[in-house]
């Protein structure tokens, strides 16, 4: 979905959820302002490891996010599959939104293919 207005399309997701259940990882070189709690990470083809799935697991430990979560992955293709993998590995799975920042990333997290 392109929109002009991110974060009032934000607004509608996330209505459904509490809001102290809603977290964002996102890419360090995105400007992305949030009202969620939001861990920013450094991203690179190297950083699909489970080191870095570990780093989103923990941030979402520490705020107690329950399977009634939802995780916001903000940023390029490297960080949409980590927070995919995460969201989906995470407590047997938790609902996530990809916000893809590049055209590569836009067909990567829709479809899974480059």
């Amino acid at each position: 979905m392109l929109c002009e207005d991110i974060y009032a399309a934000l607004r509608v997701i996330t209505g459904g959820y509490d809001a102290s259940q809603v977290c964002v990882v996102c890419d360090e070189r995105v400007s992305f302002e949030s009202q969620w709690p939001t861990l920013r990470m450094t991203v690179s083809e190297g950083a699909k490891t489970l080191s870095s799935v570990q780093q989103i697991w923990d941030f979402l430990l520490a705020k107690d996010i329950t399977r009634r979560g939802l995780l916001i992955c903000v940023g390029g293709g490297v960080l949409t599959d980590i927070g995919g993998f995460a969201a989906a590995t995470y407590k047997r799975g938790i609902d996530y939104v990809n916000i893809p920042t590049t055209l590569l990333a836009m067909v990567d997290a829709s479809i899974g293919g480059k």
